[in-house]
């Protein structure tokens, strides 16, 4: 699994990282507000805040 948070990625290296991640089998999750490059090959793509949505993900693991 590929989890990419709060980043448009656009800046090399790091952008070229889900696709590599996909192209060997991750599940590639994107939170970003913004649209990305890769939010078409992305399993789960949530637009939103990336703290929101962390702090939602964290009440749910805690659990």
């Amino acid at each position: 699994m590929m989890l990419v948070i709060g980043s448009t990625l656009l800046v090399h290296p790091a952008a070229g990282m889900p696709e590599t991640a996909k192209r060997n089998g991750a599940y590639l999750a994107i939170i970003n507000l913004s649209e990305t490059p890769c939010d078409n090959m992305s399993d789960l793509l949530l637009k939103a805040k990336a703290g929101e949505a962390m702090q939602a993900v964290m009440r749910k693991i805690a659990r």
